[in-house]
């Protein structure tokens, strides 16, 4: 229609001055007011603000675009979360969006691809002689949690793993053990751990 063609021409148009502009910003030896750019490409002082901010408002658009891009391409690991410990004194399912940090729906929005589910052994286990057996149990906490939810999620122990997982559209769960204490001295019981997946144990934790 004329209408479309009229918007088209003036769409054209305020493109051809803002490059205009940005020719003429570039060729600028010292500092350059609205009105010396708008002698340059012959409009007002007002149309060349307002063109300007609307190039830095697609610059800045364009910049988001690009991070969400980036952010989405890439490999993303959070290597602390404390979901089996909160899951452990209140079962909750994490493929329903709920009150508490994490959940399948928020990873999907925060774009993370590998989150270590952290087994969280409290240094009070020591005494009770239990700190292996606790550790255990969150541990197997977390394999049922992904086979629970195997549509979104995948346990991984590996490089691999968690690249095959972005490839898959899955979310790549790792575990690592929260306090040394949990293998009770026994390097049997760490090598046991080693078997199950759990690629990361801190030597203390109060």
């Amino acid at each position: 229609t004329d209408r479309s063609a009229s918007e088209l021409t003036g769409q054209v148009q305020s493109l051809t001055r803002g490059l205009s502009i940005l020719e003429s910003l570039a060729k600028a030896e010292g500092g350059l007011t609205l009105t010396d750019i708008g002698q340059r490409v012959q409009l007002p002082p007002s149309t060349v603000h307002r063109l300007l901010a609307t190039l830095a408002a697609e610059k800045d658009s364009d910049l988001h675009a690009r991070a969400e891009r980036l952010h989405r391409d890439s490999i993303v690991v959070d290597t602390h979360e404390d979901v089996p410990e909160r899951l452990g004194l209140q079962w909750d399912d994490i493929g329903n969006r709920g009150k508490g940090h994490v959940d399948i729906p928020k990873l999907r929005e925060g774009g993370v691809t590998a989150p270590f589910f952290a087994a969280y052994v409290p240094a009070s286990h020591v005494k009770t002689g239990d700190s292996g057996r606790k550790a255990l149990e969150l541990v197997d906490l977390v394999h049922r949690m992904v086979e629970t939810h195997s549509a979104d999620l995948v346990f991984a122990d590996s490089p691999e793993g968690i690249r095959a997982a972005k490839k898959a559209g899955r979310i790549a769960v790792l575990t690592g053990i929260e306090g040394g204490h949990a293998i009770e001295d026994s390097l049997g019981a760490l090598s046991s751990f080693a078997r199950l997946g759990v690629r990361y144990m801190t030597l203390t934790h109060t």
